[in-house]
């Protein structure tokens, strides 16, 4: 059957829902389908944007889709809403940023 990807109209009509679309979420991303994800997870965080863990979980869903800037973004945002993110994934999404703006084309 697989993941169901539509909105269900309950969802939208009551925040407290926000944690449902990231449970689904969580699981598009570990079957690897990061655009489903971050719909989901953009879905949750405008019902309720104070949920800190789905800020992480999409840094690393953009970080899969090479948006290294948004995953440092929602990484530094995670952070500030106390959610412990490890080292390792600043210095991951800062290489990632600096790599993307040597290799771009200066304009």
């Amino acid at each position: 059957t697989g993941v169901q990807t539509c909105a269900l109209p309950i969802f939208e009509m009551d925040p407290r829902l926000a944690e449902a679309y990231v449970e689904r979420a969580k699981l598009l991303y570990r079957t690897k389908r990061y655009q489903q994800a971050l719909e989901d997870f953009n879905l949750a965080l405008i019902l309720d944007s104070s949920v800190g863990e789905a800020h992480f979980l999409r840094a690393l869903v953009r970080y899969e889709l090479k948006d290294f800037r948004g995953a440092l973004d929602d990484a530094n945002k995670a952070k500030d809403m106390g959610i412990s993110v490890d080292e390792f994934y600043f210095k991951e999404f800062e290489k990632a940023v600096s790599n993307q703006r040597a290799s771009s084309p200066q304009e």
